[in-house]
């Protein structure tokens, strides 16, 4: 039998509906980079802070599945932030909170938990690349050694690596369609990927999985 790698996430992250392609997340990309030992079981939601995930019992639901040798892959931070909203938005106190309870169910499942600080949104001004998650990836990465767990900083990785790229070549990755089926009117989104930038993170991801003293690490497949 499979073991499974679980992702809590949000929106950048999960699956997505036929009818909003070509908006891919990065989730629906990793199996593609693991052996066949390991099954992808991506539960982001679309629109999930660490305070909805756990509000709606996708908490619960993952408690219910994870087992032992499983992964927990969790990355919060874009809704987190957005705390003029108090149904969403969290402190970052409370960010931390929450990650150590997803920490927490991997642990008492004898599971391996992954902490991941956020993707980068693509936002430039005057033709600079700006990082807009503020304190977010920071306050990941101190959950993640207070709990004594890893870490992967992909606000840091994803950043160096469209920092390389201008504007134009960056504008391939994220969800900007000038006309499709789907968005007749086309849409400019710079938070949500298309399937390349899906792959590229995917891949980053995978890239530092392999990096990490675990038996998983051994079972990336990079092509």
């Amino acid at each position: 039998m499979s073991r499974k790698i679980f992702i809590a996430g949000d929106s950048t992250a999960a699956t997505k509906a036929e009818d909003k392609r070509p908006e891919t997340g990065w989730g629906e990309k990793l199996q593609q980079f693991c052996s066949t030992n390991y099954e992808v079981r991506n539960l982001a939601f679309n629109g999930a802070s660490t305070k909805t995930y756990i509000k709606q019992g996708l908490l619960e639901k993952l408690r219910q599945e994870i087992s032992q040798n499983d992964y927990l892959i969790i990355q919060f931070g874009h809704n987190d932030q957005k705390i003029e909203d108090p149904n969403w938005g969290t402190s970052i106190s409370e960010y931390q909170n929450n990650l150590a309870s997803f920490i927490d169910v991997a642990k008492q499942n004898n599971a391996i938990p992954i902490v991941l600080s956020s993707i980068i949104r693509r936002h430039y001004e005057k033709g600079k690349l700006i990082n807009t998650l503020g304190a977010y990836p920071q306050a990941a990465h101190d959950a993640a050694i207070a709990n004594d767990v890893f870490f992967i900083d992909l606000n840091k990785i994803s950043f160096a690596y469209i920092s390389l790229m201008s504007p134009k070549e960056s504008q391939k990755l994220w969800l900007n369609v000038d006309h499709s089926v789907n968005y007749p009117q086309g849409i400019h989104d710079n938070t949500h990927l298309n399937d390349a930038g899906a792959t590229l993170i995917a891949k980053l991801v995978a890239q530092e999985i392999a990096k990490l003293a675990t038996p998983l690490a051994k079972e990336i497949r990079i092509n």
